[in-house]
């Protein structure tokens, strides 16, 4: 992603103030310049510099950028740093120094640093150590793809937007991904494509290189509960098969490697065509809900959802298969089934398009806990839930799945149930619920998940 700059009066002035000591030559292009370039913008950076001399460094802008652009791209970490600066000339055409800007007030970042490097421990402290690289780079996707969405205004860019604010645009997932995958040693860069306009990532898993897109994986308009798993651990070769990928212009900021990711290991791992958030539980298994493909589906019978359960060994279990399709309000039904699970105690907690049901781990005694009220079915279907870990259950109610032409959600509500941790018992629950008066919720004003009703205690 190259960008373009602009050499200011008070550019030209600040570089040549810089010049004016003495300084190391070194050779421009040499591994020695790149690495001592990149150690000197990181202390500027840290320090908040406003100005670097290149003088040193006998560069053309377009070598600069390169090392400007990798860092800046590699390490997600400096999500504070402008991604523009202006710059000065010599007579050679060489860089003579850069004036750097940044994205917030000097005065308010040392603190956004340690709410994202608290949030970074945080994550981190949800992983299983025992995972394998694999198991941890589809938590930490799951994890971008519930707690983030797309800004829509297009201005959110960062990683602290995504993991912090919870919103952004592509770039801002990929280098919340870059952070989160390092901050667990495993290697991950930034891909971008001026021809499609997107950044997604690579990741290194096993020795062997696989491409991930959460941006693409998470549902638009947001459905709590939900990511899919089309762009989870892929290769070179199904990514640009892909329309939504294809492109003559990937572009690598992988520190100068040569990388290439020709693995089809997970081609058909167990979470492919699944669209729930992937759960982990405690013997290291894993439960998702997946669906028929829409290309296979002929019969209306067939729009369903398993649950099921995939152990260490990578044996998958079938737990219960949801026979439910959701029905428009022109009375037409939905191909796709919006079924999707959560974890909570001992039991998997899931939704029809109007009840909230639970069964144990193993698929036994399946019961319900919860059905809409008139009022509640009268907004539209149930397309999500979300458990948090004290049982805060939250479920979104809206009429349709897509955003109407102003980038609304028709009826968009969220209403939550406070859940017991006590075990499953014979008898169904009753409860109650209020309902939002918001008719209509313009989602990119919302981080997820978003409360508006008075919570119903249940007791299941």
């Amino acid at each position: 992603m190259k960008k373009k700059f602009r050499v200011t009066a008070a550019a030209a002035a600040a570089a040549m103030l810089l010049s004016a000591s003495p300084v190391q030559a070194f050779a421009a292009g040499t591994q020695a310049t790149t690495e001592t370039l990149r150690t000197e913008l990181r202390t500027a950076w840290k320090n908040l510099s406003s100005t670097v001399s290149m003088q040193k460094y006998h560069m053309t802008i377009d070598e600069l950028s390169d090392v400007y652009y990798d860092l800046l791209y590699t390490e997600g970490d400096w999500f504070y740093v402008g991604s523009g600066f202006n710059y000065s000339t010599n007579p050679d055409g060489t860089v003579a120094g850069i004036v750097l800007s940044y994205n917030y007030s000097k005065s308010e970042i040392p603190a956004m640093i340690r709410s994202f490097n608290q949030k970074i421990t945080e994550i981190g402290g949800m992983v299983n150590s025992n995972w394998s690289d694999a198991e941890k780079v589809l938590f930490l996707h799951d994890y971008l793809a519930e707690h983030c969405q797309y800004d829509l205004t297009y201005v959110a860019c960062d990683a602290y937007a995504a993991m912090i604010g919870g919103t952004a645009i592509c770039q801002g997932y990929a280098l919340a991904m870059c952070v989160l995958c390092r901050s667990l040693d495993i290697p991950c860069y930034a891909i971008t494509s001026d021809e499609i306009n997107h950044m997604w990532n690579v990741v290194q898993v096993d020795g062997k290189w696989y491409q991930v897109d959460v941006t693409f994986d998470d549902s638009a308009p947001d459905l709590i509960g939900h990511a899919d798993h089309t762009y989870v651990l892929r290769s070179d070769a199904a990514m640009m098969a892909d329309p939504e990928h294809k492109a003559d212009d990937w572009n690598y900021f992988t520190e100068g490697q040569t990388i290439s990711c020709d693995s089809e290991r997970f081609a058909d791992a167990f979470w492919v065509n699944s669209v729930d958030t992937i759960q982990p539980l405690s013997d290291g298994s894993w439960v998702f809900g997946k669906l028929l493909p829409n290309d296979q589906i002929m019969y209306s019978d067939q729009i369903c959802s398993t649950i099921s359960v995939c152990s260490p060994d990578g044996t998958v279990t079938p737990l219960r298969t949801i026979q439910q399709s959701w029905t428009s309000p022109t009375g037409g039904s939905y191909i796709t089934c919006y079924v999707c699970s959560q974890v909570y105690g001992d039991k998997i907690y899931y939704h029809t398009d109007q009840e909230i049901r639970c069964m144990a781990l193993d698929g036994s005694n399946d019961q319900l806990v919860y059905t809409l009220t008139s009022a509640e079915k009268a907004l539209g279907s149930i397309f999500g839930i979300l458990i948090d870990g004290n049982g805060l259950l939250t479920y979104q109610i809206q009429s349709v799945p897509s955003f109407e032409s102003d980038h609304t959600v028709a009826n968009l509500t969220f209403h939550t149930l406070q859940l017991s941790a006590a075990p499953v018992t014979t008898t169904t629950p009753t409860a109650t619920s209020s309902t939002s008066t918001t008719k209509t919720t313009t989602i990119t004003t919302t981080t997820k998940p978003v409360t508006t009703t008075a919570t119903t205690v249940l007791t299941t």
